[in-house]
């Protein structure tokens, strides 16, 4: 139910192998489908999805950065088309690449690019292929590389057929 979705921070200690509690996402209902990329010393947090007592699934704008040293978040912009359930990859240690993925009704094509020092967004090519939610990708260098994930396409009854995508 909606009322399980945990607000919960934990980071994982690499030398004692053991995992704490450091905080709390702030926001009022947390967030299912957020993705969280790392750049310099920050991991960035963008959007998700609430829930609201009806059960309709809302996409949220946030982004939200977190200090592992303080142990604490700041909000830091909202997306130009909000999304969850998206791929985030850092990009020469600067930019955060958003590709694809699910905004309140269906999957949208845009790739957009954060730059974490000038805090603006930027339009990147739109994605060439169908676009899809719960995908995953990687970038070495300049290459980037984005697999799979779920197409969406409305039936004739006006409701969503899912279906997975092997690109």
């Amino acid at each position: 139910t909606r009322l399980a979705i945990a607000r919960d921070v934990h980071a994982y200690d690499i030398d004692s192998g053991h995992w704490r509690k450091v905080g709390d996402i702030p926001v009022a209902r947390g967030r299912l489908g957020s993705v969280a990329v790392t750049v310099g010393d920050r991991v960035y947090l963008f959007g998700g999805y609430s829930v609201a007592a009806h059960g309709r699934e809302t996409t949220t704008p946030d982004v939200l950065r977190f200090d592992p040293a303080t142990g604490r978040f700041a909000s830091e912009t909202t997306m130009p088309v909000p999304v969850n359930d998206t791929v985030a990859l850092p990009w020469r240690d600067r930019w955060i690449v958003l590709v694809s993925g699910w905004h309140d009704s269906g999957n949208v094509r845009d790739v957009q690019i954060y730059d974490t020092r000038t805090k603006h967004w930027s339009s990147g090519t739109p994605w060439p292929g169908q676009p899809v939610f719960g995908h995953a990708g990687g970038l070495v260098g300049d290459s980037m590389v984005v697999c799979d994930g779920v197409t969406a396409a409305k039936g004739a009854d006006g409701r969503h057929r899912f279906a997975i995508s092997n690109a």
